[in-house]
């Protein structure tokens, strides 16, 4: 896929949710404090992103199983498949630009075999948010936490499906400054810091390292196996 197309079709997506997630801040400071502030904006943005991660995870297992059945998956199987290419992907961690926040590693229950509770909330909220789960309606659980939460999910999907098309192919003058157009305005992906660089006047994205990373993944879960 072209660069163009990715923008057009996935990233300025992302960006308008990333937008309306902190547009909300003047009225809920993102802070530990409110992370049970559930609002039904929150419950709009959970649906939105987390429909959204649901697209992003069928298009990338495909482009890495050429036989995954997107009409029938779910999120284990995207599991499955991600965690045996990249199983770094359960260790990624996402911090918030210029706020005092704890580091959101949404993907860390993977490593455990099990799924995120926000993707339970995001369950939860879509089919029966008028329910009672562990002693409250299920809506309350649309929280600014959960919300980062999905958030921080869809922007480490995007950048891995990103780097699948533009880093892991050995095409070193098309996509050096490729990655680069793709960075989130609140959000960094604490673990690719490096791979972010400056020379004469010109910011880049170090391939070289993204491509070593990723395909180290892989290699050392073979030989975990």
């Amino acid at each position: 896929m072209k660069l163009n197309k990715f923008i057009e079709l996935y990233w300025n997506y992302y960006l308008q949710l990333e937008k309306d997630f902190f547009e909300l801040e003047p009225y809920c400071t993102i802070d530990e404090a409110n992370d049970k502030a559930f609002s039904t904006k929150y419950l709009h943005l959970i649906l939105s992103i987390c429909g959204e991660i649901d697209t992003i995870s069928k298009r990338l297992c495909v482009c890495l199983d050429s036989n995954f059945d997107v009409d029938t998956a779910g999120i284990n199987d995207y599991k499955n498949v991600l965690m045996k290419r990249f199983p770094g992907i359960a260790n990624e961690i996402v911090s918030i630009k210029y706020h005092v926040y704890r580091e959101i590693r949404p993907f860390q229950p993977w490593a455990y075999k099990n799924n995120p509770h926000w993707w339970g909330v995001y369950n939860k909220v879509k089919h029966h948010r008028d329910e009672l789960w562990n002693g409250k309606e299920a809506y309350k659980y649309a929280t600014q936490k959960t919300t980062l939460e999905t958030l921080s999910a869809l922007y480490i999907i995007l950048e891995y499906w990103a780097a699948f098309n533009f880093v892991i192919p050995d095409d070193r003058e098309k996509n050096i400054r490729e990655m680069r157009q793709l960075e989130s305005k609140h959000f960094t992906m604490v673990n690719w810091m490096p791979f972010y660089g400056f020379f004469s006047g010109s910011e880049f994205f170090i391939i070289d390292k993204c491509r070593q990373y990723l395909n180290q993944q892989a290699q050392e879960k073979g030989d975990a196996e």
